[in-house]
């Protein structure tokens, strides 16, 4: 008789945020061979999986976790705060032996990437490291201008990589800081130089051109070409240079549109100065050597604003960074010594004073204190921390001193996983799809070929003495009138005056590519604290038990309170900033409350686990404390004595707009949502005050990333409005990132938008900007490609056999400029449709 052995195990998850993900996991783990049962818990984020170990394994049954959309890992790799709200803190673990993380066999590379500017350059990166054996993952980042390569060093090496790369004509190095992500190709200075340079020589160079030979006595093509020179020269060389080196791969972009372009005028303006009778009868030819100019040099400067964002995105890797200390110290031998950062063993003990910041995740072994996690969790309170409760990288010590076993070391660590969920982000969101590098695929080759074309239909067609300068003429007149100068300015001009028009009115757009994703937008989740409240406390209700009078309540709780730090503290003493009773022994108990003598008598103020702790019957106050959890306020209880005196209820405060905001956006036809790391009690008692249903709550900063990606893998395009550094993972995440001006630094360089007047009002306002700008580039698209259409077949010469119909060089920079002046036109209408700033 045969006995069948099963196995049961517990998978820790990351990114469960509702039922619907419960029975995600639970349908991906049952269709794994060899799987018995699996039961999914949304409050543990893990799942108990049965299974035969002869028909599935582990790793196995992890894949198909991960393959769902979710992340399998250790138990401690990541921090639930809804596990950690139990008052009793558990006993301090045993101690660990110091180690060392054991090496992975993949190794994971960063490189820095030059030469890219398009979705196409990425794709072709891509392809050129994934083609190597042994390569697991490539993701090129085209905003850092960097590739994150994970890959067998057994199969795979960097040399090999990085001439993979170079033979796709990009530039690559190894990165030797992971978190100094350089910015490839021209740097900023560099672009800026050459947009001076150009902007000099260009200007005077229009002038001239457009006088028609009124401010210069002769022919004046040698002056402008003196001009034209430089321009193309020093500030086209990059365009130049990448259009070449895309034309050697195969491949075309919005280089080769620059550089067929400008290079066209130029060329044919040379010629026209040089050998006027090749183009002409006459002694002289008409020349463009400003439109070559002019070309290159608005270029020059969409691509210096483009390094300018860039540079500001690749900021708010650098600003998490920054919460990463340099140096621990640890305790050995029973003292305090100072370490770098890199040597921490796990296992290790590290003292954590007041002010510094938690250089790992680990669990309390000694000491009390409270620490501001928001960095990590978005808690708007300080959180007390004893023996055997749990500590995250990143966060700042507010009180108190603590001994941490570190648990979690370098890039294992809470902080480092949180810089590498922004950058993962960043490059998993798909480039906007920009339409000028779609075209191009197809437009250049096909405007050369015609061009050639054209040529030799003349050259074959015409008499002898004419057949070189009309072949001459039509070709180039060909090129001239599908020269780029309206495609080039479809999207700067209406960015200019759509992104102008809401800078007037405190909306600050990142770039076009938060235009395009603002017309999908279906779903708004807003963070809570700084976002839909103003992350200020105020004191709601203040009640008195006892025989102690409300002003004495209010006199000595203020004086003892305003000698307190504490946040809580604060807005009561803010009550009566004018208090004067005389107050002494004041003792911070850290985390709890305060302890001092006023009048005569002891008096404790604090939670009410506090006063419980202490003794102090608090049954008089059960009624207002469950009141006052139901409606999401924060109890802050006194007592004189052993007996119970009074107590304070403190709430958030919404934002007065708050509940407009939400309504705007519902009006729009736009689902709206709220996710907080605060208590779900908390958070959903604010998400009733601001109109909101949908709310996801506790949420840890890497679980709001996730709850977003699975929001877009049902299908929802999702904008995400934040004010915290906890938020930065989220807002890269989201289709549209929004921040509040008022938040942190890192999370206005991880946003698309940016809102100056911290008004959540705001919001609705900028999707009605973005969409009526997309709107408006796509119309200019429009305009310009019907100038193309209508003019290449009468610049070719179609209509010349039966109406005598030919378009000069002269017509087709007309025409060419009249298709400029159209989506300039246009685009200036968008700044009198859009409504005017507040």
């Amino acid at each position: 008789m045969s006995s069948v052995t099963v196995e049961t195990k517990t998978i820790e998850l990351a990114g469960m945020t509702c039922g619907h993900c419960v029975a995600t996991v639970e349908k991906a783990l049952l269709d794994v061979e060899g799987v018995r049962s699996a039961t999914a818990a949304l409050d543990s984020q893990s799942a108990v999986v049965t299974f035969d170990p002869l028909v599935a394994d582990l790793p196995t049954i992890q894949q198909a976790v991960r393959a769902a959309g979710y992340l399998p890992r250790l138990a401690d790799d990541l921090v639930s705060i809804a596990a950690q709200s139990s008052s009793q803190a558990p006993p301090p673990p045993p101690p660990l032996a110091p180690r060392r993380p054991v090496p992975r066999r993949l190794k994971t590379m960063r490189l820095s990437i030059e030469g890219m500017t398009c979705a196409s350059c990425v794709r072709s990166v891509e392809q050129a490291v994934l083609q190597s054996p042994g390569v697991g993952a490539c993701e090129v980042s085209l905003t850092e201008a960097s590739a994150r390569v994970t890959f067998d060093p057994d199969l795979a090496s960097p040399a090999e990589l990085l001439r993979n790369i170079h033979g796709k004509g990009y530039g690559a190095t190894v990165s030797q800081d992971d978190g100094d992500a350089a910015l490839g190709g021209q740097s900023e200075p560099t672009l800026r130089r050459r947009l001076v340079v150009s902007a000099v020589f260009t200007a005077p160079l229009l002038v001239l051109a457009m006088s028609h030979g009124r401010l210069w006595g002769g022919d004046s093509a040698w002056v402008q070409l003196a001009l034209a020179l430089p321009v193309v020269i020093y500030g086209g060389a990059p365009f130049f240079s990448a259009a070449w080196n895309a034309a050697k791969h195969l491949r075309s972009d919005m280089n080769t549109l620059i550089a067929v372009g400008a290079g066209t005028a130029f060329a044919y303006s040379l010629v026209a100065t040089v050998l006027p009778e090749w183009v002409e009868r006459s002694s002289s030819a008409p020349v463009y050597f400003e439109t070559a100019a002019a070309i290159l040099t608005l270029v020059l400067l969409g691509r210096m604003l483009e390094a300018r964002a860039r540079r500001r995105t690749s900021t708010a890797i650098r600003k998490l960074l920054e919460l990463q200390p340099d140096t621990v110290r640890v305790l050995r031998g029973g003292k305090e010594v100072r370490i770098p950062a890199s040597e921490l063993a796990i296992g290790e003990a590290v003292a954590i004073r007041a002010g510094e910041r938690v250089p790992i995740d680990g669990t309390v072994i000694e000491g009390t204190g409270a620490i501001d996690e928001s960095p990590l969790t978005g808690e708007s309170l300080p959180v007390d921390k004893s023996a055997g409760t749990r500590i995250l990288s990143g966060s700042l010590a507010k009180e108190g001193y603590l001994v941490v076993r570190a648990e979690s070391v370098g890039n294992e660590t809470s902080l480092a996983r949180m810089i590498e969920f922004v950058r993962r982000a960043q490059n998993s969101k798909s480039p906007a799809a920009r339409l000028a590098d779609r075209i191009a695929a197809v437009f250049v080759p096909a405007i050369l070929g015609l061009a050639i074309l054209t040529f030799a239909v003349w050259l074959l067609l015409m008499p002898p003495e004419d057949r070189v300068r009309m072949a001459v003429n039509s070709a180039v007149s060909v090129l001239i009138i599908a020269c780029p100068c309206a495609l080039g300015l479809a999207t700067p001009a209406a960015l200019a005056v759509g992104i102008g028009k809401a800078a007037q009115g405190g909306i600050l757009v990142r770039d076009g590519e938060a235009l395009e994703a603002a017309r999908h937008i279906d779903t708004v989740v807003f963070d809570k604290t700084g976002t839909l409240t103003l992350g200020k406390f105020d004191v709601t209700d203040v009640e008195t038990f006892g025989i102690v009078e409300r002003d004495e309540l209010l006199q000595v709780t203020c004086a003892i309170e305003r000698r307190s730090e504490h946040p809580v503290a604060q807005a009561i003493a803010a009550l009566r900033p004018s208090a004067d009773a005389a107050v002494s022994n004041f003792k911070t108990l850290p985390g709890a409350g305060a302890s001092a003598r006023s009048a005569g008598k002891d008096w404790l103020v604090g939670k009410p686990g506090l006063l419980a702790e202490k003794g102090i019957s608090i049954t008089e106050a059960q009624t207002s404390l469950d009141r006052f959890g139901e409606e999401g306020k924060t109890a802050v209880l006194v007592a004189h004595g052993q007996v119970l005196a009074g107590g304070f209820a403190l709430r958030d405060t919404l934002h007065q707009n708050a509940v407009g905001a939400t309504t705007a956006l519902r009006r729009r036809g736009l689902k709206t949502m709220m996710i907080s790391g605060d208590s779900a009690r908390v958070a959903e008692a604010t998400a009733t005050l601001a109109g909101i249903e949908n709310v996801l709550a506790p949420v840890l900063p890497i679980d709001k990333a996730s709850a977003i990606k699975r929001l877009q893998s049902d299908g929802e395009s999702v904008a995400m409005v934040g004010d915290g550094i906890n938020d930065a993972p989220a807002l890269t995440q989201a289709n549209l990132g929004i921040a509040i001006g008022a938040g942190s630094d890192i999370a206005v360089e991880s946003a698309d938008i940016i809102l100056v007047h911290n008004d959540p009002a705001d919001v609705d306002r900028a999707i009605e900007l973005a969409r009526r700008t997309q709107r408006t580039i796509i119309q200019n698209y429009a305009w310009a490609f019907v100038y193309n259409l209508l003019g290449v077949p009468i610049a070719a010469g179609l209509l010349y056999p039966w109406t005598g119909l030919l378009l000069s060089p002269v017509l087709a920079s007309a025409a060419m400029a009249l298709s400029s002046l159209s989506v300039l036109a246009n685009s200036l209408r968008l700044g009198r449709a859009l409504a005017p700033p507040r």
